[in-house]
C-alpha cells in the first residue's frame, strides 16, 4: 500500500532493517527521512526486558538519516530510547536521574550517566536506518511498530512489557525530582 506520493513496501522496511545491522559507528545515515531500528547485540542483555526478534528493542522514524547515530550520544533528556534505556540500567549502571528542564515529562542524566549510557550502548547495542520516501512518516512508523513489536516502543502495539518499563521510568521521575529539590 502506498502513503503520500511514493509507494512504501513495508514488508521491505522491515526486512532491510533486520538485514542491514551494524555496529553504531557503522549504521547508514541516509540522505534525509527515514526509519531505524536498534537491537540488543547478540551477547548483550537488558535485564528484565526481553527483546524482540532478532534482538529488536526500538523502531522510529526521523526526518534527518543521522539519528539512528545521534541516539548514541544525544542528551537522554531528548531521547525516549535512552530515557528507556537508562530506567532500565539504572541501578546496573549507576546512572543518576536527574531534572531536564526541556521536557516537562521526561528527565536527564549528569555528564557521567550519560558517559556511562553512551559507553554501554556503544558496546551493546545495534541498529540499521534506511530512507523512506513519502510523507506520511506517523504511518509508516505505526505499521512497523505494530508488525515488529519492539519491547521499548511503549504504544502501537499491546506490549507485554509495558508495565515494567513505565515503572522503571516512574522511578527515574521520582529520583530526577528529588535530586531537583536537593540542589535547590
Amino acid at each position: 500500500p502506498g502513503t503520500g506520493t511514493h509507494m512504501i513496501d513495508r514488508s521491505q522496511i522491515r526486512d532491510r532493517l533486520l538485514a542491514e545491522r551494524r555496529p553504531y559507528n557503522e549504521v547508514a545515515a541516509p540522505e534525509g527521512a527515514g526509519v531505524y531500528a536498534v537491537f540488543l547485540s547478540p551477547r548483550g542483555l537488558l535485564l528484565p526486558i526481553a527483546p524482540g526478534a532478532e534482538g529488536l528493542l526500538y523502531v522510529a522514524t526521523a526526518r534527518d538519516g543521522q539519528a539512528a547515530r545521534q541516539q548514541y550520544e544525544m542528551p537522554t533528556a531528548d531521547s525516549h530510547l535512552r530515557q528507556a534505556l537508562a530506567s532500565i540500567l539504572r541501578n546496573h549502571l549507576g546512572l543518576h536521574p536527574a531534572a531536564a528542564p526541556s521536557k516537562a515529562d521526561g528527565f536527564g542524566l549528569p555528564y557521567d550517566s550519560e558517559t556511562l549510557l553512551s559507553r554501554w550502548m556503544r558496546a551493546n547495542l545495534i541498529g540499521s536506518a534506511i530512507a523512506v520516501e513519502g510523507d506520511n512518516f506517523a504511518k509508516v512508523e505505526a505499521s512497523l511498530i505494530a508488525e515488529m513489536q519492539p519491547p521499548l516502543n511503549l504504544t502501537g502495539w499491546e506490549n507485554p512489557q509495558a508495565g515494567v518499563l513505565r515503572k522503571f521510568r516512574a522511578t527515574s521521575l521520582r529520583l530526577a525530582e528529588e535530586a531537583a529539590r536537593d540542589a535547590a
